[in-house]
């Protein structure tokens, strides 16, 4: 299934990045609890090879190159789609700057 116009917004993706990130913040839980990061259980699952934070930001990073790629494919062009993107990244970034 393709996401299309009619069903971009119609999906649980927010939900699941959501989600991702709140693993991330559970995978920072156990260094400022315990100094240390033997509870986590990716981390005892894969002896030591992988972190729950860093399998949450994977997914996270895909999930969200999944969406912009939607978006591009559902904006009318080139110019709309940069134009949308313009307008939804730098008010963040310059209220965070001034």
């Amino acid at each position: 299934m393709f996401i299309t116009k009619e069903n971009f917004k119609k999906n649980n993706l927010n939900l699941l990045q959501f989600v991702m990130a709140l693993l991330v913040i559970y995978s920072h839980a156990f260094p400022i609890a315990a100094a240390n990061s033997e509870g986590e259980i990716v981390i005892a699952l894969t002896g030591g090879q992988y972190s729950t934070g860093g399998l949450a930001v994977a997914v996270f990073f895909i999930i969200s190159g999944f969406l912009v790629s939607a978006s591009y494919e559902n904006a009318k062009g080139l110019f709309s789609y940069l134009k949308k993107r313009i307008f939804r990244i730098f008010p963040g970034f310059f209220r965070f700057w001034s």
